[in-house]
């Protein structure tokens, strides 16, 4: 899989995962804050679907917002 559809895949699972948040400020703050990484792009470059992706935030008081 090339690298832009890999990113095209990935923008679009992270905003319909912040779009199911209720909480509009938190889905706001989340826009900048978050970091996708793990098996799941390796998984794209092998041609793949990936079963998950893992998301880092780039703050502790974010990652306390979102638990």
């Amino acid at each position: 899989m090339k690298a832009k559809w890999i990113r095209v895949f990935i923008r679009r699972r992270v905003e319909a995962w912040r779009e199911s948040i209720a909480d509009a400020q938190l889905r706001a703050d989340l826009a900048d804050k978050v970091i996708v990484t793990g098996g799941c792009i390796a998984s794209m470059l092998l041609g793949e679907r990936p079963k998950d992706i893992d998301v880092y935030f780039r703050d502790a008081l974010i990652a306390r917002r979102v638990a």
